[in-house]
């Protein structure tokens, strides 16, 4: 089996990866430098396309990337930011290119994962440092998030999964 490699830059820290529906693009998530890396991927070689920040522009403070996500049909990517806690939504390009529409900030703190509940009319979120699981309205026309409801009580929420 050939070994394939990405490259991204000194400091990112890849957490976590998704690959496009058709497998032609791998966007990956970097912890530690709050950014989403887009490669192209043709059978044999990964080529970079782009890379965007999940961090409004001008936010300095601490904020750590966590999770990575694709909707069903595989047009909006979304990424969570600990610390500047929030959920950043881009829509994709036909070539793995990335478009920021909107970073929605949440009501808990810490969100280390989330999942859009099937039908992808709400999304569960896990803050983890206040200790609870969030459900948020998704506006997919305008990737905003609006809270349903109170706070579900749970000890540091790690992982979401939903089969439809």
């Amino acid at each position: 089996v050939p070994t394939m490699t990405i490259r991204t830059d000194p400091g990112d820290g890849p957490r976590h990866a998704v690959w496009s529906k058709d497998g032609k693009f791998l966007y990956v998530l970097n912890e530690l430098g709050n950014s989403v890396m887009s490669f192209a991927f043709d059978g044999t070689k990964f080529t970079r396309v782009g890379k965007w920040t999940t961090l409004p522009e001008g936010f300095v403070e601490w904020s750590k990337a966590a999770a990575i996500k694709l909707t069903g049909d595989g047009s909006v990517l979304m990424a969570s930011n600990r610390g500047y806690d929030s959920i950043a939504f881009y829509e994709v390009g036909t070539l793995g290119k990335l478009k920021l529409r909107n970073i929605a900030k949440l009501r808990g703190e810490f969100p280390r994962d989330f999942a859009l509940m099937p039908g992808e009319k709400f999304m569960v979120v896990g803050h983890k440092m206040s200790n609870e699981i969030q459900v948020y309205a998704f506006d997919r026309e305008k990737c905003e998030l609006k809270p349903v409801g109170e706070p579900i009580p749970c000890w540091r929420p790690l992982c979401f999964k939903f089969e439809e």
